[in-house]
């Protein structure tokens, strides 16, 4: 496991920033360094979804199935660099407008049972260390370049400032077995040569 750091918030460079799920089709989005959590992409069933070379298209029997599916908006993951905190926010939570649309919408078309109550899940905020902290940010600045998500709130962090933040990237975030592999992507190199040293 990553060593714990304790860093004072002067030393940050990051400001507190919220990106939004909006992947082009519709996907949700698993991230690395957050374990057991899936962002719900936005959804409109009239945004031309784009295929794998990036061409917008809506196919027929979406247009047809979905032009009247009320548009949802994509979860939200806010993250703090100086508090090494992130929540995770459904937009669905506390909406109940926006929450009976849908269920409407979903028993009109026989997605679910009469009476069947749809509701947001309620925020998680988790407290986390300075590398996997460190190592979130450039995943979700990876997943803003790929337009597969977008900063609603806050200035979005350049690779240089992330680089910058206390830490270490760490090798596989999300692993939750036992691994010979190192804890740091900077010890992969020598490992590497180690195990070619042994023959392996």
């Amino acid at each position: 496991m990553p060593e714990s750091v304790t860093v004072p918030e002067t030393s940050i460079v990051v400001a507190p920033f919220t990106i939004e799920a909006d992947h082009p089709r519709n996907c949700e989005l698993l991230l690395t360094s957050v374990p057991n959590v899936r962002l719900q992409s936005a959804f409109d069933g009239m945004k031309p979804a784009k295929d794998v070379r990036g061409r917008a298209r809506v196919p027929v029997d979406q247009a047809l199935t979905f032009a009247s599916f009320p548009r949802i908006p994509g979860a939200r993951l806010e993250i703090n660099p100086a508090k090494l905190t992130y929540r995770v926010h459904d937009p669905l939570f506390g909406e109940e407008d926006m929450c009976e649309q849908l269920r409407v919408w979903l028993k009109d078309n026989n997605a679910i049972r009469s009476g069947t109550k749809v509701a947001g899940k309620p925020p998680q905020t988790v407290t986390t260390d300075v590398h996997r902290m460190k190592t979130l940010c450039r995943e979700v600045l990876r997943l803003v370049e790929h337009d597969e998500a977008k900063v609603v709130r806050g200035p979005c962090p350049t690779s240089a400032e992330i680089a910058e933040l206390p830490g270490k990237f760490l090798m596989n975030p999300g692993i939750r077995t036992a691994t010979t592999q190192p804890v740091y992507e900077e010890d992969f190199a020598g490992w590497v040569d180690r195990l070619s040293q042994a023959g392996g």
